[in-house]
């Protein structure tokens, strides 16, 4: 049995876990909560395997560019990604041209 010294991770119990480089799989014996963020990491270590924005992105460019959006630092960053991916996969242009022409749609709302 490893503890999370001999591995390099802190003081931890391992006992109830498994152990794979890079994710945390819970095992039976492990909380329902536990359950979920594990579920959640996976799912989203396997959109981004795939190369496949997430659902937040959706809704990210649904909104558009409101006030809101222009008004966080956050928001409009998760903006222009989510566009530059969509430029990216729509138009076949570069993801680094894409990001520049995301980034010019910011400044155009902004004007």
């Amino acid at each position: 049995m490893s503890t999370g010294s001999e591995l390099g991770i802190g003081d931890i119990d391992l006992r109830d876990r498994e152990v794979v480089p890079g994710i945390f799989v819970p095992t039976p014996d492990s909380d329902q909560a536990v359950r979920e963020d594990a579920q959640e990491e996976l799912q989203r270590k396997a959109a981004e395997a795939n190369n496949e924005p997430d659902a937040s992105c959706d809704d990210s460019l649904s909104e558009g560019l409101n006030p809101e959006t222009l008004g966080s630092y956050r928001g409009v960053r998760q903006w222009v990604m989510c566009r530059a991916w969509a430029y990216h996969k729509d138009e076949g242009i570069s993801f680094a041209r894409a990001v520049e022409k995301a980034w010019g749609d910011v400044d155009e709302a902004r004007a």
